[in-house]
């Protein structure tokens, strides 16, 4: 058992490190390896995707790393940033909002499937699961660790 007798200055130069070490550790954006598969820093995403829309209307999103809590603050962030603009507030929940994207059609497929924005391709992506979101009810993805907890520590700990 390792004990550490750190000043804070000492704990916060230490974490910087660590999240150094980390970064460097994995890829730093995520790659594309098929149609199903993307993979980011820490988690793979594996599967593929059933075509039952739940994705595209009735979802969370995040903004800076924050949960969009209400319509307000939805319209908000759609003034800064186009791809957000593709939503439209749903139902509130004490979580945030519910979204549904505006190109959703009654078959519950995407009008605008080939010319979909970069977020809707990489949906569903680590940046939500870090965050905390949850995968729908009966998606066709899973995410994998990249790598199992226990070698990273030993990684870190060793260099």
């Amino acid at each position: 058992m390792l004990f550490f007798n750190m000043t804070r200055l000492h704990i916060g130069q230490w974490l910087s490190h660590l999240k150094s070490r980390l970064q460097q550790s994995f890829c730093d954006s995520p790659r594309q390896q098929d149609d199903n598969t993307l993979i980011g820093k820490y988690y793979t995403r594996v599967g593929q995707c059933h075509s039952c829309g739940q994705c595209c209307s009735n979802v969370h999103l995040a903004f800076g790393g924050v949960t969009i809590k209400n319509a307000q603050a939805l319209a908000e962030v759609q003034r800064t940033s186009a791809v957000y603009r593709y939503f439209r507030a749903g139902r509130q929940t004490e979580a945030g909002i519910f979204v549904g994207c505006i190109h959703l059609m009654p078959n519950r497929k995407c009008a605008i499937y080939e010319h979909r924005p970069r977020f809707c391709r990489e949906y569903p992506s680590e940046v939500g699961i870090l965050a905390g979101a949850e995968l729908a009810p009966n998606c066709g993805y899973t995410f994998r660790p990249n790598i199992a907890f226990q070698a990273v520590l030993k990684k870190l700990i060793h260099s």
